[in-house]
């Protein structure tokens, strides 16, 4: 990893997961064009009847890593997101997480970048960390939909091919009643 000293880590308060979780989440968000493209796509292929109480994401983003601890001190991670240069994506095609109570339409993300941190991290700051997925799937979720619905967008590639470059991370804390802002400069 490589220093870049204008890269941003923003500790957001802000509620971003749609769950009352009590975990802290690491995220990449896109803005701009890619952003605007994927909540339009799921604005137009997402039928309201279909979704899941979730519904469309609003936020579009990739999760780097999510099960900090409650405790966990953000200004060690700071230190080590100062040593990533920026996080790369290619977009490929439509697919999704097939839960107990709904499925997850989402697109693939290809990401070497995003891989190595998400495992230097969770490796790093493994005792503060509890993770539910042994295995991390970069992906930005479009929705969540009641269970098989919208088949017909599995292998979609609208976004197949795309490329996205991250220099800005957001920390959502596990306590979501604030939504003060914090911008730190790694």
């Amino acid at each position: 990893m490589n220093i870049k000293s204008n890269s941003i880590l923003i500790l957001d308060l802000l509620a971003f997961a749609k769950d009352s979780a009590s975990k802290g989440c690491l995220m990449a968000m896109f803005n701009g064009s890619v952003a605007t493209e994927a909540l339009a796509f799921a604005q137009k292929n997402l039928d309201d009847n279909n979704l899941a109480p979730d519904g469309r994401e609003t936020e579009p983003h990739v999760t780097i890593l999510y099960g900090f601890e409650p405790e966990f001190d953000t200004s060690l991670l700071a230190t080590e997101i100062g040593k990533q240069e920026s996080l790369d994506f290619t977009f490929g095609a439509v697919s999704r997480f097939e839960c107990p109570e709904y499925d997850v339409l989402k697109i693939d993300t290809n990401s070497p970048d995003s891989q190595k941190l998400h495992y230097h991290l969770r490796t790093k700051f493994g005792d503060s960390v509890s993770v539910s997925h042994p295995v991390y799937h970069p992906h930005v979720t479009l929705g969540y939909v009641k269970k098989g619905s919208h088949k017909e967008l599995d292998g979609n590639n609208a976004f197949q091919g795309k490329k996205v470059s991250v220099s800005e991370l957001t920390y959502s804390y596990p306590d979501k009643s604030s939504r003060k802002k914090m911008i730190l400069k790694v």
